[in-house]
């Protein structure tokens, strides 16, 4: 039930934004020159992108896989409405930008106080509008149009004097900003890492915690057979079957183990429900998740999962291990980024390439 909420309220969202989307395609095929906004391709790009991975979630058993093939369907969506909203309308006087979220605000030509060029992103340009920085994409449908159209808007209201070109470095500022290029990339590095390391947590931990599915497991009744541990199982050789019963963990699952072995010695029939585990490195057996006799019951499903479980406490360490030093290595980078002078050139060298730092 869980699986097909998730999946129910990822698709509703991929539906919501891919008619919106797929009205706004419409509205742009009239092709008015004043609009500037991304190429179509990218309509159908993000949208494969949704689909896809709902697909994957469809088709999957495993609540954690959904889960994380629900959240890669809702980057295609966050994808999608952002090339959707994006849009820049203009005119002789100034323009108006829609933002991510469908808002739009309208500048005249005079709020521009500067422009950059981002060397490091053929065709990117940023304008300083009222202190706010907006970013450009020459690549877009009438980008171009609409930076001459905006130079010369400036020029004239300016006394045809240029845009003054800015430095990405905030000096004013100081700190992080006034030595580091491109310094909200990092925050975007530290929020995708983040949200990696989160969504790999989850899926181990749902593995680890969520109970055993006993709809397509197999029963058996066992009479001829015989039985020995080993390390933390229980092996049983049933004579009429080619593969073995295991019942793994033992020790933490199985209830009353003295009188279950007693069972085991004196050949009581035994009721199990199993499935077969197959693998490269092993030969093929059937995991017991299930064992009772005529009387009593010694391991259910929710007891085999303690075995399961017993990972959980490692999982959460390694968790805690690999946040500690995704939040040290990123509070280093801040540190030394603030005041590079400060610190030794070969940790400066380790964290910044040449052209991302100024000393």
């Amino acid at each position: 039930m869980a699986k097909w909420i998730v999946f129910a309220c990822a698709a509703i969202v991929f539906a919501i934004v891919g008619i919106g989307a797929v009205i706004e395609r419409k509205r742009r095929k009239a092709g008015k020159e004043n609009v500037v906004h991304a190429p179509e391709i990218g309509f159908w790009g993000n949208t494969a992108i949704g689909a896809v991975f709902l697909f994957f979630a469809w088709n999957t058993d495993s609540l954690a896989s959904a889960i994380c093939f629900c959240a890669a369907s809702l980057l295609g969506s966050f994808l999608l409405l952002n090339w959707k909203n994006n849009v820049f309308i203009f005119d002789e006087e100034g323009f108006t930008e829609r933002n991510f979220l469908g808002k739009t605000k309208r500048y005249g030509y005079d709020q521009i106080s500067g422009r950059r060029v981002d060397e490091r992103m053929a065709g990117l340009v940023f304008l300083y509008v009222n202190d706010k920085q907006i970013g450009l994409n020459l690549m877009w449908e009438n980008a171009d149009a609409f930076y001459d159209a905006m130079k010369a808007g400036y020029r004239k209201m300016h006394g045809d004097q240029g845009i003054e070109v800015k430095s990405e470095l905030k000096e004013a500022e100081k700190g992080f900003r006034a030595h580091v290029y491109r310094a909200d990339e990092y925050r975007t590095y530290f929020i995708v890492i983040i949200t990696a390391v989160v969504v790999i947590f989850t899926m181990f931990t749902l593995g680890a915690v969520r109970p055993i599915n006993m709809e397509y497991a197999d029963q058996f009744q066992l009479s001829l057979y015989s039985w020995e541990a080993e390390g933390e199982d229980i092996i049983l050789h049933d004579w009429q079957m080619e593969n073995d019963f295991v019942i793994r963990g033992y020790q933490k699952c199985v209830n009353e183990f003295g009188l279950m072995t007693q069972s085991l010695d004196n050949q009581e029939t035994l009721r199990v429900l199993v499935k077969l585990r197959e693998s490269a490195e092993e030969e093929p057996y059937y995991r017991i998740y299930e064992i009772s006799s005529e009387d009593k019951v010694f391991m259910t499903a929710k007891d085999a999962n303690r075995y399961d479980q017993k990972y959980l406490p490692w999982i959460i360490s390694g968790f805690a291990l690999v946040l500690a030093a995704v939040l040290g290595v990123f509070g280093l980078i801040y540190v030394v980024g603030s005041n590079p002078k400060k610190y030794p050139g070969w940790l400066v060298r380790c964290l910044f390439k040449k052209d991302r730092i100024r000393m």
